[in-house]
Formats: structure tokens, sequence, C-alpha cells
């Protein structure tokens, strides 16, 4: 399957495609089913990012009939829908980006291994973004955010 995704992002397919492609696909539908109750720290970090960074309110109940697969899923359809209005704005985009990033290389050390992913200046992340390419945000974004769910519901690789 990675082959067949990198072969068709070399044909121009949209970084955020591929991803699209790989989350509706009956392989992650069928990691979708498992019943499975997300961790406590993981709830936690989604009801605080949906308010601070995409200014919604999430239930807690209802979060709690997902799954990890689910939850992300979700988070990152709704992280690339606000992505896609800020793109009128793009100095905001750009502001948004690094102060998230920022924030989770400051809360979560440990997960990045990458060194532009562990800097922790907003500053450093804004003038990154302010070099990149849609595609590149939009996929950073959802790789920070995979990698911290993961890790929040006790994914033990880190």
């Amino acid at each position: 399957d990675f082959l067949k995704f990198l072969t068709v992002l070399e044909q121009g397919v949209s970084r955020e495609g591929v991803y699209r492609a790989i989350t509706l696909d009956s392989v992650y539908a069928s990691l979708e089913s498992y019943e499975e109750v997300p961790e406590k720290a993981l709830s936690a970090f989604v009801l605080e990012y949906g308010e601070k960074y995409l200014a919604r309110k999430f239930d807690q109940n209802a979060m709690e009939k997902l799954n990890l697969w689910s939850i992300k899923r979700i988070i990152a359809e709704k992280t690339l829908e606000l992505i896609d209005v800020l793109t009128n704005r793009p100095e905001d985009l750009r502001a948004w980006y690094a102060v998230l990033s920022a924030q989770l290389a400051k809360d979560y050390p440990q997960l990045w291994k990458n060194k532009a992913r562990a800097n922790q200046g907003a500053q450093f992340h804004l003038k990154w973004a302010k070099q990149a390419p849609l595609q590149h945000i939009k996929s950073e974004t959802i790789i920070k955010l995979h990698e911290t769910m993961n890790f929040l519901n006790g994914d033990q690789e880190y």
C-alpha cells in the first residue's frame, strides 16, 4: 500500500488526497470498528485542542464512544477544514500553525525525533510555514496531531 500511495504522490495527487484515501478506505474503517475506550489523556487533549485550535466544543460522552482511529480521523478532518478556511488569510494560517507546533513541541518533547518538529519556538515554525507550500503545512499538522494522539492513547513506542 505504501508503494501505491508513493506512486500516486509522484503522479501529482496532493498529500491531503493521499491522507483522505487512507482514512476513507475499508481497512481504516475496520480499525474504526474496534470497541475501545480512548484513554483519559487523549480525551482531555481532544477537548482542549477543539476549544483552543478549532473553536469547537466536543462532547466528552460522545467521544468516549469512539476509538483512537475514529478520533484521529475526525480531528484531522476538522483541522483540514479549518486550514482550508484560513487559506483566505495566509498570515493567520501560518500563525495558527506556528502556535500549534510550538505548543506540541513544548508539551510533548519526547515525541519529536526530528529537530524541526522538536523546536519549541513559535517564530521558528512561523518562518518555516512562510516558506512551505500549503500541502506541507497540512501534512505536518496531520503528522503532529496523529503522533500526539497515538502517544496520549498509550502507544508505548515513545
